[in-house]
């Protein structure tokens, strides 16, 4: 093939690739730079995500209800919280005019794009009303518009703190309630790292009716603490009766690891730390979930006692 030949061969697959990747996102891109701001100020401002990961499925609603500035907070990562609202001031519409401002908001009403080659991807809606009653609407699957990270960024440094207020007050009000109902499931996973050891543990316990092979435990033992140095697993049904969920009980209670709700902190050498996830569950739905590589308080007493019990059970199903 000529060089001729070979140049025009590069520009028909050019073409044809920008022609594949300009029909994969369709929709409208906004008003543009024609549109002008709005000037009377900010009265609803409600945005929200979606995407496959529970935690990017949410919505923040900050409203001007006449009695007040109310922000409210939903979130499938946080469904047990139910919707969080927390009292605001004039100055957080305030300071969201102003985002809309420097970034131009008005030029994404009436956006509207979707990449269609796109499966599983993330969108997002924003819906702005005006205390003149006129109002703006944007949105995008797989798909944003200019400024939108900028503006994303800044927005979620408004709101983010006084979501997190809202969920810890919320969170408090979990953890005096109390433990409700009783045990019905029970999993720890525990994997060292570097300077901590090379101990792995896999321990899910359940209820015969919520699983039918209810005993399922991996140890692997570097260390020979508390078992023989080796891996072994267990993958078997054992009567309600003769596993020591009581026994269980009672280690979370001493422990107090209500007061664990919704823990997850990492320490600074996660990568010397041991890392652990805790999941209880309870037959009035209360799941109490703890995560991290730097441990809540009585975390090692805690660690100990449930080793300690799950050998002691590990006997007991050995003996038959």
């Amino acid at each position: 093939m000529t060089k001729t030949g070979r140049l025009m061969e590069v520009v028909i697959i050019m073409g044809l690739v920008s022609l594949i990747l300009g029909g994969c996102t369709s929709g409208s891109g906004g008003a543009g730079k024609r549109a002008k701001d709005n000037e009377s100020g900010i009265q609803k401002f409600v945005f929200s995500e979606s995407g496959s990961n529970r935690a990017d499925i949410y919505s923040y609603t900050v409203e001007n209800t006449g009695e007040g500035i109310v922000l409210s907070y939903e979130s499938l990562y946080k469904e047990a919280y139910g919707t969080l609202t927390g009292q605001c001031t004039q100055e957080l519409l305030d300071s969201l005019n102003t985002l809309y401002k420097s970034y131009r908001l008005a030029e994404w009403d009436g956006y509207d794009k979707v990449s269609k080659n796109v499966l599983d991807g993330d969108s997002f809606t924003l819906k702005i009303k005006f205390n003149d009653g006129e109002s703006l609407y944007a949105h995008g699957y797989a798909s944003t518009p200019d400024r939108y990270g900028d503006f994303f960024s800044d927005m979620r440094g408004l709101l983010d703190p006084i979501r997190d207020e809202a969920l810890e007050e919320k969170r408090q009000e979990i953890v005096a309630e109390g433990i409700k109902g009783n045990l019905k499931s029970f999993s720890l996973n525990i994997i060292q790292h570097g300077t901590s050891g090379k101990d792995e543990y896999r321990i899910i316990i359940r209820k015969e009716d919520v699983s039918e092979k209810n005993f399922d435990v991996t140890i692997n033992s570097f260390s020979g603490e508390y078992f023989e140095k080796g891996e072994k697993k267990y993958y078997l049904h054992v009567p309600d009766e003769k596993l020591g969920f009581e026994e269980l009980r009672k280690i979370i209670d001493d422990f107090s690891v209500i007061e664990w709700y919704d823990y997850e902190k990492t320490a600074e050498d996660y990568n010397n730390a041991e890392w652990f996830q805790l999941g209880i569950g309870f037959d009035s739905d209360m799941y109490i979930s703890a995560m991290g590589t730097e441990h809540p308080e009585r975390y090692d007493g805690f660690r100990d006692a449930v080793l300690s019990w799950l050998k002691s059970e590990l006997a007991s199903v050995a003996a038959g």
